[in-house]
């Protein structure tokens, strides 16, 4: 994929799955919103590894913002990293033969697999949990 194609195509993945408005959408985010885009910046890493050292790095500062906002379990992380493998390894072969990344990222983030790994480990279950219960009610309701 040529490069401009993935700075595009990145940019509005970005900027369609922000679920509110806002200059830092993520820093107002609900928990799951947080743990979708997760996801997304997790199989995007992961699927254009060989592509570009640059997003890579892009990729994995996203990750480690969104799970900076976050408050799910570490082990929800695992989890999602084997289902993020599964994911690409699915046949999503275009016209051309080729392997469209992206749309399984995409597809992968809006999946039934997130929300039933975000399910289980919902940080939203235990608001006794939360240090912050101002956060509790903005990440969970």
């Amino acid at each position: 994929m040529d490069i401009r194609k993935l700075i595009g195509a990145t940019a509005l993945v970005f900027w369609t799955t922000a679920h509110s408005t806002g200059e830092h959408a993520f820093k107002n985010a609900k928990e799951i919103t947080l743990f979708e885009n997760t996801s997304l910046s997790m199989c995007l890493g992961m699927g254009y590894k060989e592509k570009s050292g640059y997003f890579t790095d892009q990729f994995s500062q996203a990750i480690n913002g969104y799970r900076e906002f976050s408050n799910i379990s570490p082990d929800a992380y695992d989890d999602l990293r084997a289902t993020v493998r599964n994911w690409l390894d699915k046949d999503y072969r275009s016209k051309d033969e080729t392997q469209n990344i992206l749309m399984k990222c995409i597809d992968l983030s809006n999946s039934a697999d997130v929300r039933a790994i975000y399910e289980k480990h919902d940080p939203c279950k235990s608001p006794d949990s939360w240090l912050d219960t101002e956060e509790y009610r903005l990440r969970c309701n």
